[in-house]
């Protein structure tokens, strides 16, 4: 089902049944599966501070042109002379003066980006208890997205308590972060789709809802619903990042929300999950 048309959106109810939600939840709480770290750091587009350039420029010549005022008529040589000092001057200013900023944003904002909990099955055992529910995942997501399952990351478990959330981020990459970019296209390239299901139900007044931020989305929020699939897409088709799709996992008032995602990726992906027989019924 269609929940947004451009960007597009969708829901696909039923993609995991109630016992397989239930045993993923039950796995992940009871240790049986592998932690996963996650990066609480808050990322900068550095793209978007091409305008600290002209500020640097604009504050030297400045600064040149005022130093030799005094003179009758300055001369280009002498400009250029007093130009080199006062260009190194503004760049020491402006980069203090960011760096500061970005360390305010890291300790404002960095460690609380998260703070839920996640496993991955990336190293899950054919035998395990959660295997079917897994393979039966990634197949059927394979079946739906008509990408192979060698280009889906490895699914990552992930539970919000009470007082949880995610900030508003995005999933794929943008050109402008460059260490996570060149990260991504060492492990399939950019994300293009996205697929959540969540594990179990919350209602609006538990909170937990996926809300996406941009205007254009009218104001979307997808309350958590057993079973269902969310699925939405970070980058364009030619892995040009999507500004549209910034969204956030809601504060979770009462209970605990569960989820369980993945990412469609340009190329395959070392670490996916492969080894898994498809089940009898991973048709969509």
């Amino acid at each position: 089902m269609q929940l947004h048309a451009e960007p597009p959106v969708y829901v696909a109810h039923g993609f995991l049944s109630d016992e397989e939600c239930g045993r993923l939840r039950q796995a992940a709480a009871a240790g049986e599966l592998q932690p996963l770290p996650y990066d609480n750091k808050a990322l900068v587009d550095t793209h978007r501070l091409w305008p600290l350039a002209f500020v640097v420029a604009a504050g030297a010549a400045f600064d040149a042109w005022h130093g030799l005022s005094g003179d009758a008529a300055p001369t280009a040589a002498a400009l250029a002379a007093a130009a080199g000092p006062a260009l190194l001057r503004w760049a020491v200013l402006v980069g203090g003066l960011l760096g500061a900023a970005l360390a305010a944003l890291n300790f404002t904002v960095g460690g609380r980006v998260f703070t839920g909990a996640k496993w991955t099955v990336a190293k899950l055992e054919p035998a395990h208890g959660t295997a079917p529910a897994i393979s039966r995942f990634i197949h059927r997501t394979s079946r739906l997205l008509g990408t192979p399952a060698d280009r889906l990351e490895p699914p990552t478990v992930t539970r919000y308590e009470r007082g949880q959330y995610q900030r508003r981020h995005f999933d794929a990459r943008p050109d402008g972060d460059p260490a996570g970019l060149k990260q991504f296209l060492e492990a399939g390239g950019q994300r293009l789709v996205q697929v959540v299901v969540y594990l179990n139900t919350l209602d609006r007044e538990q909170g937990g809802g996926t809300h996406f931020s941009h205007p254009c989305m009218d104001g979307l929020t997808v309350q958590p619903r057993r079973g269902d699939a969310l699925i939405f897409f970070p980058a364009f088709a030619d892995g040009k990042f999507d500004d549209r799709m910034a969204h956030c996992g809601e504060v979770v008032r009462l209970g605990e929300k569960w989820i369980l995602n993945t990412w469609a990726c340009q190329r395959p992906v070392p670490a996916a999950v492969t080894y898994l027989p498809p089940p009898p019924d991973a048709e969509i």
